[in-house]
């Protein structure tokens, strides 16, 4: 009989310590499922945030992890060659369309396309090399070039004449005859001057005598000071110089458009597709219509933007 007592308190006594014991491991459950979802969910969240504002998800995806960990893009660019590229007047600030589309494209991308500046001579040999991962700098598509680079075509390139408003004016390629022009050492005015001087003998006429300069600057500075008697170069970069010589230069001749330029890669380089797709969504939201616009260059504008497309040799 003594022992009944004791046997009822035992059994409340381990029922209260099961209960216990069950609530405790409830409550350490908990803590630590919402320690591990909080812990997932941080993770999770924390992934979008580390993308600059403005910036595609999926494009930046599509970038090399290398790129994508430094968040960084060396690109080669020779700015001497308004309104493409140029040098503002703070003496560092580099302006013009290729640094607007630069902006723009590395924007949607989520890096920064860090231009160095360095001689237009030097600028295709270091993709060559592999110094610079590309070359943004309206470089002309060439099917020679073509051979050694895949060049991303994003304008229509021209050319006619510079030349001094109170010398003799080039309205036709006839003017050219005997004349010494300037071109820009490595770009394709070189041949395109080379196959009028061609054009001019077969008609019987003079030869044009060519003296080729460092740079875009330079050339335009031996016009000025009658060493030559005008230079060929881009339409965009002749109306350009015009514009800035308060008179002293205008443009003539004919207007050509000779093909396309485009930005440079070596080549199967893994930057091509994602660049391309963000200067599409650039055209699609209209900003690439609106930078070509704003530095005058519409009538430049490609209907699509093609790989290696270039005709001319």
């Amino acid at each position: 009989m003594s022992s009944a007592p004791f046997h009822a308190g035992a059994t409340k006594w381990f029922l209260r310590f099961t209960l216990l014991v069950a609530i405790l491991a409830a409550v350490s459950f908990l803590l630590i499922a919402c320690g591990s979802s909080s812990s997932t969910s941080s993770t999770t969240s924390s992934s979008p945030a580390t993308l600059p504002a403005g910036a595609d998800a999926k494009l930046n995806a599509m970038l090399p992890a290398n790129v994508r960990a430094s968040g960084v893009i060396p690109t080669a660019l020779n700015a001497e060659y308004p309104p493409y590229e140029y040098v503002g007047s703070d003496g560092k600030t580099l302006e013009g369309i290729d640094p607007d589309l630069m902006a723009a494209t590395g924007k949607l991308l989520g890096v920064q396309f860090k231009m160095v500046n360095i001689p237009w001579s030097s600028v295709l040999p270091g993709v060559q090399s592999g110094r610079y991962p590309l070359a943004w700098s309206d470089a002309t598509d060439l099917k020679s070039r073509q051979k050694a680079m895949d060049i991303l075509d994003y304008v229509r390139q021209g050319h006619n004449f510079l030349f001094k408003a109170s010398g003799t004016p080039i309205k036709t390629v006839a003017d050219a005859a005997g004349k010494t022009i300037a071109v820009n050492q490595g770009s394709d005015a070189v041949g395109y001057v080379e196959g009028l001087s061609k054009q001019l003998v077969a008609q019987g006429k003079a030869a044009i005598t060519m003296k080729t300069f460092p740079s875009q600057d330079t050339a335009v500075l031996a016009v000025k000071s009658g060493r030559v008697d005008a230079m060929v170069a881009s339409t965009e970069g002749n109306a350009w110089a015009a514009s800035k010589s308060n008179g002293v230069l205008m443009t003539g001749g004919p207007v050509t458009f000779t093909g396309l330029s485009g930005i440079v890669f070596p080549k199967n380089s893994p930057l091509l597709q994602p660049i391309t797709a963000a200067l599409e969504q650039l055209r699609a939201n209209g900003t690439y219509d609106a930078i070509m616009t704003k530095w005058g260059l519409k009538e430049n504008e490609v209907p699509q933007f093609t790989v290696n497309a270039g005709t001319s040799p």
